[in-house]
């Protein structure tokens, strides 16, 4: 007996977007249940619309079925006039966020003398990033509202070090507090020649950060979502001030959002 297209659609809605493309090739009925919007409506995040109707890539976002939104969501876009870029991953549908440079707050980062804004194609995610040329007071804000879907979540600073100096007196401090409860401190060396200790070796243990395609990812902390209703405030900074030493060379494309199990892919 054949089963309805219904059925097997319900059943799709259930299981990862990689394993309904993977079943669409079993059979005719597969891969017409496949395309059921019922199937895709699932796997889309809640609150799409609004992601939707604030992108600026063109105008509003066009599709004609929910697989196609979904799979234009997976090759991201970008929202809140360019200055969040957001897309899901596409085996599993997982949300990832990245918020600009140009959306945080730099202490001094409109004056020319200490940060200037350049074009640096090479592996950001913005077309500009802010370039450090000479601080005391480090110190970067920012804040982000979101409604999570339940699970762990990793906020990272993304960064160069570009020929840069002053950044082996000490570690710089970074911070992540959340509405829900969590309140995360670590501290970072940020160097670009991983080989070249410390200047002060009491620091030498600390994290270094992770670098992924050219660039260096320091963890601001990880908090965990159990109610997919209520969205969650994330307060996150890094700052370098306590020493007083100048810093230079430092290159921000911005800070990145997105489920812990996908730390090496993104």
């Amino acid at each position: 007996m054949d089963i309805p297209e219904s059925c097997i659609a319900q059943v799709f809605s259930f299981i990862s977007p990689k394993d309904i493309c993977r079943l669409a090739l079993v059979n005719s009925a597969f891969r017409a249940a496949s395309d059921s919007d019922t199937v895709w409506e699932a796997k889309l995040p809640r609150g799409y619309y609004s992601h939707i109707a604030g992108c600026v890539d063109g105008g509003s976002l066009q599709y004609t079925s929910k697989k196609e939104l979904y799979f234009r969501l997976c090759r991201s876009i970008y929202l809140k006039n360019g200055i969040e870029k957001y897309w899901l991953d596409c085996p599993t549908g997982q949300e990832c966020h990245i918020l600009s440079a140009r959306g945080l707050g730099i202490t001094w980062g409109d004056d020319p003398r200490y940060w200037w804004w350049i074009t640096h194609p090479d592996g950001s995610w913005f077309q500009e990033v802010a370039y450090l040329n000479q601080v005391c007071w480090f110190e970067v804000q920012g804040k982000f509202q979101h409604l999570f879907q339940p699970g762990a979540y990793t906020l990272s600073f993304r960064i160069q070090i570009a020929e840069g100096y002053g950044w082996d007196q000490a570690p710089v401090k970074f911070t992540l507090d959340t509405s829900n409860g969590c309140n995360k401190e670590s501290r970072h060396f940020l160097r670009n020649n991983l080989s070249v200790p410390p200047a002060n070796n009491i620091f030498s243990n600390l994290p270094q950060g992770r670098f992924v395609a050219g660039w260096m990812e320091c963890d601001a902390g990880e908090f965990v979502v159990d109610d997919s209703e209520v969205p969650i405030d994330l307060h996150f900074s890094m700052a370098a001030y306590e020493v007083g030493n100048w810093k230079h060379g430092l290159l921000l494309d911005g800070v990145i959002i997105r489920s812990s199990n996908l730390l090496e892919q993104y």
